[in-house]
């Protein structure tokens, strides 16, 4: 199973360097999990770089298609746990422990995450 990042989404949206590698990710998965605050930063970055809500509300639309991984108090529980994780935001945390508990490598574009065990980083 894979999970993608809020930056691989908005690659793929946004027709970044990138874009190819996380389409091709997620089409060649068995199973793709989208880590739910990944709705809410993709979504806040599409409208606020736009300025269209449209926009926004499509690209969101089309990560549902693929489910919702949701945010629990386990997960949560879990996410306050990750050793060493300093650099990562909350939402980060949130993204980063939503996919260890689905068994998910995390694709990303995001340095931050590189290190982090389960993790495919796309630079």
């Amino acid at each position: 199973m894979i999970a993608l990042d809020s930056s691989a989404w908005l690659a793929i949206f946004q027709r970044e360097k990138n874009e190819k590698v996380f389409l091709d990710a997620v089409s060649h998965a068995d199973e793709v999990c989208v880590p739910a605050p990944c709705f809410y930063e993709v979504y806040r970055r599409l409208r606020h770089s736009t300025g269209a809500e449209e926009v926004a509300t499509n690209a969101v639309m089309s990560m549902a298609w693929y489910g919702s991984a949701p945010l629990d108090c386990d997960t949560a529980s879990f996410a306050a746990r990750i050793p060493d994780a300093g650099a990562l935001s909350a939402c980060d945390r949130f993204i980063y422990a939503i996919a260890q508990q689905q068994d998910a490598t995390l694709w990303t574009q995001d340095k931050h995450f590189a290190l982090l065990p389960g993790v495919q980083y796309v630079g």
